[in-house]
């Protein structure tokens, strides 16, 4: 995982997360899971699991990506944030108005 500096301070009280993560379609959920879970400060197996929110899709985007200039985004609501992706890798993770510091209900 790259982080790409938005800010000194990551922790789940910013609105705007910004990472970078290697577009592999084996791991793409897993990959935007130990974001959320790297920022939120517990462990991935304590986040509902994503496939049942999004199924594969992610997975999808990354194993045959489409042309760059297609520029192709997935956005998605999960575990108290707006999260999207794109074809590159690029993960921003924005947090939802209302959504407590430390989500512990699934979204």
């Amino acid at each position: 995982m790259v982080d790409e500096p938005s800010s000194d301070d990551e922790s789940p009280k910013r609105s705007l997360i910004k990472r970078e993560v290697e577009p592999a379609e084996d791991e793409a959920n897993f990959r935007v899971l130990e974001t959320i879970a790297d920022v939120e400060g517990v462990d991935v197996t304590a986040l509902p699991p994503l496939y049942e929110r999004i199924d594969h899709i992610l997975d999808h985007l990354f194993d045959t990506p489409p042309a760059p200039e297609a520029q192709v985004v997935i956005t998605f609501s999960y575990y108290g944030y707006r999260v999207r992706v794109d074809q590159e890798g690029h993960i921003e993770l924005t947090r939802l108005n209302g959504a407590p510091e430390s989500w512990n209900g699934q979204s």
